[in-house]
């Protein structure tokens, strides 16, 4: 996994707008449990493109898993409304986030209600 690491923060500096290796270097970050440290990371991709609705579901998540609901809430539905400018492999893996957004949309809403 810091071999991954050391290749998207490799490719982030030799090509600062590439947004794919920003988010996944987040995605890599996050993996090594490293969570507060993913968030500028999705930020700087969604920077680079705003409808980057991958990034915008990982950054839910990191934020999730920092106990700030709220703002995790705020991610997962950006995640939604960038719908339509979505780039993905297939359309199941599409389907998955869609899935996998709205569940931690309801999970989260249950959270803030009590």
């Amino acid at each position: 996994m810091k071999e991954a690491l050391q290749a998207f923060t490799r490719t982030t500096e030799l090509n600062p707008k590439n947004r794919s290796a920003w988010n996944n270097r987040g995605v890599t970050l996050r993996q090594l449990n490293r969570i507060e440290e993913t968030i500028p990371c999705y930020e700087r991709a969604i920077e680079l493109k705003e409808d980057y609705a991958w990034a915008w579901h990982n950054k839910g998540y990191a934020l999730e898993l920092l106990d700030r609901p709220r703002e995790a809430l705020e991610s997962y539905q950006k995640t939604l409304a960038h719908e339509s400018g979505h780039e993905h492999h297939d359309g199941s893996e599409w389907e998955r986030l869609m899935k996998d957004t709205h569940k931690a949309i309801a999970r989260i809403e249950l959270i803030l209600e009590r």
